[in-house]
């Protein structure tokens, strides 16, 4: 999109793939035919219209280019990804055994989070924790 100036003052961004000619109007400024038929007129001279133009088309092919070069790795990334995916490696927390997950639980028995607190929940009555 380029930014552009309508006659009346109020800047506008246009996008190049619509532009159908330019024309330069008997002030030196020019006139934008739209692929819809409609006319713009704004306070940019031909010359810059064009040069804006361009500078956005090749803007988009170097874009194009670089991320061309970046795909291959890209695509080798999301295939290992995926790859460690069916095989169930997270990649994180491989200590802890087969399961991937929180298997350290095993060292409290079957309370769960529960401590020393027993079937009902009840806290240790304690100096640290009368006041909690």
């Amino acid at each position: 999109m380029i930014r552009l100036i309508r006659e009346d003052g109020i800047e506008i961004l246009l996008n190049t793939t619509v532009i159908k000619k330019v024309e330069m109007s008997e002030d030196r400024r020019a006139v934008i035919t739209l692929t819809d038929g409609e006319v713009l007129k704004v306070k940019n001279p031909v010359y810059d219209v064009t040069q804006k133009a361009k500078a956005f088309l090749m803007g988009i092919k170097e874009e194009r280019r670089e991320y061309e070069k970046r795909l291959p790795e890209a695509i080798a990334a999301a295939k290992e990804k995926s790859q460690k995916r069916e095989k169930g490696d997270r990649g994180y927390r491989s200590d802890r055994g087969d399961r991937g997950d929180r298997s350290d639980r095993s060292d409290r028995g079957d309370r769960g989070d529960r401590g020393d607190r027993g079937d009902r929940g009840e806290r240790k009555r304690t100096r640290n924790n009368y006041y909690d």
